[in-house]
Parts: structure tokens; C-alpha cells; sequence
């Protein structure tokens, strides 16, 4: 009788240990790579904060997504450079991903980069966590008032809630 105990003892923690690890091999950071292209909207510019708000719109494909669109909002300090992104990918399917950054700058008179950080998301996404390098590349020189098309890569990890 004590053996038989005994077993199912082992057994038990087994189990335990099994389903106490799930949450660590969900959350295991896999690759995630993507391409967009779109165009890029000047919004405008503040005199007083010399910073220029552009839009950013178009529609990609990327591991993870799939067919996705984008839309993004960057804000340049034209003192520093610098720049703030927020980017939004919605798959076919709905479900979101939310990336940030605060770190872009310009790397050539059409070309940029930024590290990304991915927030979250919903649907599968939700909880999502990462870390991005985007590098993109318009068609014009800025400053420019007309709809700018552009390319952009981007290239990481992603670690994600499965359910």
C-alpha cells in the first residue's frame, strides 16, 4: 500500500513540475521577421516643440501575422533627429500587435532605423513582448508635404502567449 502511494506521489509532482513549466515554454522568444511597404503622410509640424508628425499606412506580410496592415505614427524632433514610433499590425484575422519605439533616427537621406519594442497586442498577441529592429526607406527626401511611399524590413524576436 505504501508503494502504490508511493507511485502516485512521484506521478503527482511529475505532473506539477510539467504543468508549472508550460508557462515558460509559451513564453519562448521565436524569431519574427517582416516587410511592409505604404506611403508616409506629413501631418504637420509644431513650431513651438520643432517636432513633425507623420502617418504611416500600408500593408505587409510577416511571420507570426501573416498578411498584415499597418498604420504608425512617428513624431521627429528636427533639433535632434530623434524619433518616437508607434506602429499597429492587424492581421487578416484581427488579432493586433503593438510595437513602440523612442530611439529612431534618420541613417541617410531616405533611410532610417529604430529598436522597437513589441507592448502587446490582442487576440493571440495579447500579452506579447519582443524586441524589433526596423529599418525603412522612403521614396523622397524630407522635409516633403506629398504622401511619401516607402519600404521597410523588420527583423527580431517575439515571445507570445499560446493558447
Amino acid at each position: 500500500m505504501k508503494q502504490r502511494l508511493s507511485a502516485f506521489g512521484a506521478v503527482g509532482t511529475v505532473l506539477t513540475a510539467l504543468i508549472l513549466s508550460l508557462p515558460a515554454m509559451a513564453g519562448e522568444s521565436v524569431p519574427f521577421k517582416g516587410r511592409s511597404g505604404g506611403v508616409v503622410t506629413n501631418l504637420g509640424f509644431d513650431p513651438v516643440r520643432n517636432i513633425v508628425y507623420l502617418h504611416q499606412a500600408g500593408k505587409g506580410h510577416a511571420t507570426h501575422l501573416g498578411s498584415f496592415t499597418l498604420e504608425g505614427d512617428v513624431e521627429v524632433d528636427v533639433t535632434t533627429g530623434v524619433g518616437r514610433v508607434t506602429f499597429v499590425l492587424t492581421a487578416a484575422n484581427g488579432d493586433v500587435v503593438l510595437m513602440k519605439g523612442d530611439d529612431g533616427h534618420g541613417t541617410g537621406p531616405t533611410t532610417g532605423a529604430a529598436t522597437l519594442r513589441i507592448v502587446g497586442g490582442t487576440g493571440r498577441f495579447q500579452g506579447a513582448t519582443g524586441l524589433i529592429q526596423w529599418t525603412g526607406t522612403t521614396a523622397i527626401a524630407p522635409p516633403t508635404l506629398e504622401p511619401n511611399p516607402y519600404t521597410d524590413v523588420f527583423e527580431g524576436t517575439i515571445s507570445f502567449n499560446e493558447r
